[in-house]
């Protein structure tokens, strides 16, 4: 029977970035036993820990305010929860608030994230390309999904986008399981540069904001 519910707000930066979302999965389930978090568990043959991502952070993007909800089987202070889970989860990963939410709601839905882009050439000025991103009705993209080419209007999931101080900051719609009318914060940048960067962009999600 689920006692709590709890929202993690965690960051995942520095070499944690590196992590793919199943290493993510694995490395918190652990560190909950390790903390001795009561953890509520699923059936079966296979229990496994009650804990639902909110959305799958890409392999090599940075983020300052992930989400992870908690089934809890018995009553634990949130403080504490914070800071029996810092004390064990590997560098780069931290917890930084915990907020109890009502047992039976639907797991947290993500609407849209806040992302800063960084890794253009220095000195140059991209204002005139994102004001004419802004300015389109429509902007088609190709993507390879399942062997399969298709092509996604991104425009309407363009919720902002400036250029400031050598970064492109954003604020991009999430679609349903990644879907493929949903802006990818590396490919709207390649879109402002104008052509595949000689390095990789260096992408910090900063905000996640709920539905």
């Amino acid at each position: 029977m689920i006692k709590e519910k709890v929202r993690l707000r965690f960051s995942k930066l520095d070499r944690a970035r590196f992590l793919s979302h199943h290493d993510l999965m694995r490395i918190f389930a652990r560190s909950l036993r390790r903390a001795q978090t009561p953890v509520r568990m699923t059936e079966g043959f296979n229990p496994r820990p009650r804990i639902v991502f909110a959305q799958a952070l890409p392999l090599g993007e940075s983020s300052a305010d992930e989400i992870v909800e908690v089934e809890l089987s018995d009553w634990l202070r949130p403080k504490e929860m914070i800071g029996r889970l810092n004390g064990v989860l590997p560098a780069g990963l931290k917890i930084l608030s915990a907020d109890l939410v009502p047992p039976k709601r639907a797991g947290a839905a993500v609407r849209c994230a806040a992302y800063e882009v960084a890794g253009f050439p220095p000195g140059e000025d991209f204002s005139p390309r994102v004001a004419d991103i802004l300015s389109r009705r429509e902007m088609l993209v190709e993507r390879l999904r399942k062997g399969n080419r298709q092509t996604a209007d991104i425009r309407p999931g363009i919720l902002s986008l400036r250029w400031d101080s050598g970064k492109l900051h954003m604020e991009l719609a999430a679609g349903e399981g990644g879907g493929k009318g949903s802006p990818r914060p590396e490919e709207l940048a390649r879109h402002v540069l104008g052509r595949d960067p000689e390095s990789p962009f260096e992408v910090l999600k900063t905000k996640t904001v709920l539905a």
